[in-house]
């Protein structure tokens, strides 16, 4: 019964922190942060490099990358049908613990549909998932990337989301 309480309290805070978060946009423009999930629940977050373009993150660390943006989580994993990318409200790995960074990569006006055509996208664009060439960290980096360009239209989405194969 303990565990009921606790789960039911846990979602209650983190439904909470979400629609808190998802409601902080600017007029149209809305903040996305970078967050890591522990690889087998042991939080070993990357460092942060930096660039004079867009936020990046590390690629390699110990732990699985994401990105959260108006509400939404942004992933991309391994499968032995060479990865998987999703855009969705409920992050894998949601029975252990998470570290959303507590302040915003940037802000974007990037529309969500664009960024489904996205991660619908990026094995055709970048490849199969590698856990040291094209991981969960080069996804979020790049899906970073498409919310900075994205910055100042929200008509923008790159020719490689919206190609169809």
């Amino acid at each position: 019964m303990r565990n009921t309480a606790f789960i039911f309290v846990t979602l209650l805070i983190l439904v909470g922190l979400q629609v808190q978060v998802s409601q902080a946009c600017s007029g149209i423009s809305c903040p996305y942060y970078f967050g890591t999930t522990p690889l087998r629940c042991v939080n070993k977050p990357g460092k942060r490099k930096k660039r004079s373009s867009s936020p990046t993150r590390s690629t390699i660390a110990i732990t699985h990358r994401y990105l959260y943006y108006r509400g939404y989580y942004m992933e991309f994993g391994g499968t032995r049908s060479g990865g998987y990318a999703k855009v969705g409200t409920y992050r894998w790995g949601s029975r252990c613990s998470a570290d959303t960074e507590s302040r915003p990569a940037g802000w974007s006006r990037v529309s969500l549909d664009c960024m489904r055509k996205c991660a619908d996208s990026y094995k055709w664009m970048y490849g199969s998932f590698h856990w040291y060439n094209n991981n969960c960290h080069d996804f979020a980096n790049r899906m970073a990337r498409v919310l900075y360009d994205g910055r100042y239209s929200s008509s923008y989405c790159p020719w490689w989301c919206t190609y169809r194969k």
